[in-house]
């Protein structure tokens, strides 16, 4: 299963932002926003909202491997998930388009 609080722990390191301004940032507590992260399956719009207001795609969020080792500050642009209902393996891409 996805562990999507330490998806977003991860990638708000790497934003260099504190839970506190993401918090702020989705209009809710911090509370509130430790509340939905401790959920195990986040709604598809929470996710999508989480994802915009950290300014990174959903699937960039989602393909962040927070037990990676940091080679930079760049999160992965491919990789893969497990499916928070079937815990079936999905692929991620991102493709720049230029």
């Amino acid at each position: 299963m996805i562990d999507f609080r330490a998806k977003v722990k991860e990638m708000c390191k790497l934003k260099n932002m504190q839970q506190k301004e993401l918090a702020q940032k989705l209009g809710i507590t911090e509370v509130g926003l430790s509340a939905t992260l401790g959920k195990n399956n986040p709604q598809l719009g929470t996710m999508e909202n989480i994802a915009d207001a950290l300014g990174v795609s959903l699937v960039e969020l989602l393909s962040l491997d927070p037990n990676a080792p940091k080679t930079d500050n760049t999160p992965m642009q491919s990789g893969t998930m497990c499916c928070p209902h079937c815990g079936g393996k999905i692929e991620l891409f991102v493709k720049a388009l230029i």
